[in-house]
């Protein structure tokens, strides 16, 4: 998935304005995904030519650690399972419309 991700960002590109920077910023498993994206980026000979910064907020280092023990704090654990319930309700709402 994450070699796929990175040829659709190539391909995006193709039809950005050449003078705009790219950017690619994501928050706690979306940050773990722009950090895997910019190594992927580094190593690769294709490169994303405008790409001028990625940034990752809070991301999950290791995510499934940091789940477990989630999990296993019942305030935080209820916490994001409620957020994750609703995050659901609303794209399935989003999506179905």
């Amino acid at each position: 998935m994450l070699e796929e991700t990175y040829e659709a960002i190539l391909k995006v590109v193709m039809f950005a304005d050449k003078g705009i920077p790219i950017f690619i910023i994501g928050f706690s498993l979306g940050g773990n995904f722009t950090l895997r994206i910019a190594r992927l980026h580094s190593q690769s000979k294709n490169k994303i030519k405008q790409l001028k910064e990625c940034i990752a907020i809070s991301p999950a280092i290791h995510p499934k650690d940091a789940t477990i023990l989630m999990d296993q704090k019942f305030i935080i654990g209820k916490y994001f399972l409620k957020k994750w319930k609703q995050s659901i309700l609303k794209n399935r709402n989003i999506f179905l419309l």
